[in-house]
């Protein structure tokens, strides 16, 4: 009788591991035409309204105006798809690492360089300091690029018109630190500790409007432990949010 009843709990169990993976397909494959489908198009409208902004000195105040809301839309939506997409990714355990040796200056100037759409449409100062001129890591260049970029696109949403993003890095012993200082509203201590939590929405809106969905610092925690890099976040002096990275030489 105990074995029938050992037989019957394995099939259900079996039942609904099964429905269990198939749920979980259906989820990757939605999440894999939404990103298809979408990047298009909004790649299309990105390209044009950049060739409404090479005609910009023809153009009234008030389509420059209607051009910066565009942007913003836009670049919301990629960001949007982009965190689907690395979202998917790390759910299915699919990030390759690459290690190789890397300049960190040549790093964080190549960051910089895919922000200043975003941090000019803001009106935020991005300001790179260095405490050595030139700093070697190992890692792999396009995961920690995902990890700094959704740091630095958070620094940038969440800072007010006139207000600077901060990088530096420097070497501290047997380690690299790089930190990024923004000058938005922070966050409470009571609300530091659901940074990570994925779709966890908290009190900082971003300051020029636009959404969030909330994945952009669970991505950042989980990639930089794929490459053993350490992370912490803390208020800093001015009341915003300092994210630094510790990475090992």
């Amino acid at each position: 009788m105990a074995s029938n009843t050992y037989r019957d709990l394995s099939v259900i169990l079996a039942e609904k591991q099964r429905v269990l993976e198939d749920l979980k397909e259906e989820k990757s494959s939605l999440l894999r035409v939404i990103s298809h489908d979408i990047k298009s198009p909004f790649n299309q409208l990105f390209a044009l309204i950049q060739l409404f902004e090479l005609e910009a000195e023809n153009l009234s105040e008030r389509q420059k105006e209607y051009i910066e809301k565009m942007y913003h839309a836009v670049i919301s939506g990629i960001e949007m798809i982009q965190n689907l997409q690395d979202f998917r990714a790390i759910d299915e355990n699919n990030l390759q690492v690459n290690i190789e040796k890397l300049d960190l200056q040549h790093i964080l100037k190549k960051l910089i360089a895919r922000f200043q759409i975003q941090s000019r449409l803001n009106k935020v100062g991005i300001n790179l300091r260095q405490e050595a001129k030139s700093v070697v890591i190992y890692s792999d260049e396009l995961l920690i690029l995902k990890v700094l970029e959704k740091i630095l696109s958070n620094a940038i949403k969440y800072s007010g018109a006139g207000k600077t993003v901060n990088i530096q890095f420097e070497k501290i012993e047997g380690e690299v630190c790089i930190r990024v200082n923004d000058e938005g509203p922070g966050l409470s201590r009571s609300e530091l500790p659901f940074i990570y939590e994925p779709f966890r929405t908290l009190s900082a809106k971003p300051t020029a409007g636009g959404g969030t969905t909330g994945l952009g610092m669970y991505i950042a925690q989980k990639i930089a432990k794929l490459l053993g890099i350490g992370i912490r976040v803390k208020k800093n002096r001015k009341g915003g949010l300092e994210v630094s990275l510790k990475i090992l030489k």
